[in-house]
């Protein structure tokens, strides 16, 4: 590989952004049920690219059924000013009174995260062998974390509410959410970008993320912290050259 390192362009906080994905199971999409409309779009855009393997959304992104029949997608429908993924064409229109019915991962990007750090831990082991001075390493398994600073905006409890809680009652004025005794199974992803262009993402599976709490001290911004760890080897995708 032979750069120009001089003319190299030095990537900074402004050129990485972190994603999480939220899977939704068996959502009524918003759309006409007439027996002529295809286009239907989901109720918590953006759509994330949950096959993990492209820069963008595509229709195996998505599962839809008719009737409890898998129904075929054939293209995925993109906000025309912002550029994000919010729903879907299918194949057929479904017939009057059917059922349509959409699982697909909701896309959220931490509000006001300062930084995100992945770590990876290989275990290793050193090995002596006969008649060599030498030793050998042997690798074994990885263990991969993501940690976030995140500092608390106005809407950033409804991040709490979709990573950690669930709901267990409403009243006239309110909504109760309880904390969630197991993680959910979430997605996630880095991106790294310069003037527009979009350099690669590093795709993450199975990530479990720890509950917290927000806090903070007179003076200080009010702050908390996303800890997750990672079960699948994450995957690097980049542009065709």
């Amino acid at each position: 590989m032979i750069v120009d390192k001089l003319a190299e362009t030095i990537l900074t906080g402004e050129n990485v952004g972190f994603f999480l994905g939220i899977p939704v199971q068996e959502e009524t999409p918003i759309g006409d049920i007439d027996g002529t409309n295809k286009d239907f779009y989901v109720n918590n855009p953006p759509i994330f690219p949950r096959s993990c393997n492209d820069l963008t959304v595509k229709p195996e992104d998505v599962t839809v059924t008719v009737d409890g029949e898998a129904a075929t997608v054939s293209t995925i429908l993109f906000n025309e000013s912002e550029g994000y993924a919010e729903g879907f064409s299918l194949a057929s229109a479904p017939d009057t009174g059917d059922s349509v019915k959409v699982s697909y991962v909701e896309e959220m990007e931490p509000f006001l995260a300062q930084d995100v750090t992945p770590d990876v831990k290989q275990d290793t082991k050193e090995v002596s062998i006969l008649n060599e001075s030498a030793k050998i390493t042997s690798y074994a398994g990885t263990t991969i974390t993501l940690k976030s600073e995140q500092i608390l905006s106005k809407n950033g409890l409804e991040q709490f509410r979709k990573l950690m809680y669930y709901k267990v009652g409403e009243t006239t004025g309110a909504e109760q959410y309880k904390l969630r005794d197991k993680p959910l199974n979430l997605y996630g992803y880095t991106v790294y970008h310069v003037d527009g262009e979009t350099l690669g993402r590093f795709y993450f599976e199975n990530v479990k993320l720890k509950p917290d709490i927000p806090g903070g001290k007179a003076g200080d911004n009010l702050s908390f912290t996303l800890e997750m760890t990672v079960s699948d080897t994450p995957t690097l995708v980049i542009p065709k050259v």
